[in-house]
C-alpha cells in the first residue's frame, strides 16, 4: 500500500480536521497532522491527498486562479495547483499560521496571512515573495477578511482594526467587553 493508504487504513487514533475550504463540488480538509485531502463533496470520495506540511493545518483557502493554499504550525504556507495537487511554492515563515486571505483582480494576485506573532504578512503570489509585514494586533490573529480597499484583522482582542495595502492603520472597530 503507499503512504496515503497506510495513514488512512493504519487503524491508529483518528486525527480531526483543523482546517476545511468549500469550493464549487469539492471540499479541502486540513487536519492536526498536516493532511491536506481533497473530497467530492456529493460523493465523499477522496480525490487526492497533498502531504507537505509537518504539522497541524491551520487556514486553508482557494484563489480565483485555481491555486490552493495552505498555512499550518510548521511556520510555513504551501501553494498547491489544485489540478494535479503539486506543491508549487513553500513559504517558510517565523511563526506558526493561523490564518489566510486571498485578493486577485487584473493587477494584482496576493496573499496575506495572519501569525501568532500577531503581524500580517502580505505576499505577491506572482512574485512569490513576502513584500510587506507589520504587527497589527496585541495578540495572535486570528481571522482576515478583504475588501478592495482595506484589510480587516481580529484575534483575541474585542476589536476588529482595519489596514490599508501599505499597512497604515484606518480604523478600530470595537465590539464586547467582558
Amino acid at each position: 500500500p503507499s503512504m496515503v493508504e497506510k495513514l488512512f487504513e493504519s487503524g491508529t487514533k483518528s486525527l480531526g480536521v483543523s482546517a476545511f475550504c468549500i469550493i464549487a463540488k469539492t471540499i479541502f480538509t486540513g487536519y492536526e497532522d498536516g493532511l491536506i485531502c481533497k473530497f467530492n463533496l456529493r460523493s465523499g470520495e477522496r480525490q487526492a491527498t497533498y502531504i507537505g506540511h509537518k504539522g497541524r493545518i491551520n487556514a486553508i483557502v482557494t484563489s480565483p486562479s485555481g491555486k490552493l493554499m495552505s498555512g499550518s504550525n510548521d511556520c510555513t504556507i504551501r501553494l498547491w495547483n489544485m489540478a494535479d495537487g503539486d506543491c508549487e511554492c513553500i513559504f517558510k515563515l517565523t511563526h506558526p499560521i493561523s490564518c489566510l486571505a486571498v485578493f486577485e483582480d487584473e493587477d494584482y494576485k496576493e496573499m496575506y496571512a495572519g501569525l501568532w506573532d500577531k503581524s500580517l504578512k502580505r505576499i505577491d503570489l506572482q512574485e512569490k515573495a513576502v513584500i510587506n509585514s507589520w504587527q497589527c494586533l496585541s495578540e495572535a490573529v486570528r481571522t482576515i477578511c478583504i475588501t478592495d480597499k482595506y484589510i480587516f484583522v481580529g484575534g483575541s482582542e474585542s476589536v476588529v482594526k482595519a489596514w490599508d495595502y501599505n499597512g497604515k492603520k484606518s480604523k478600530d472597530y470595537v465590539g464586547h467587553q467582558g
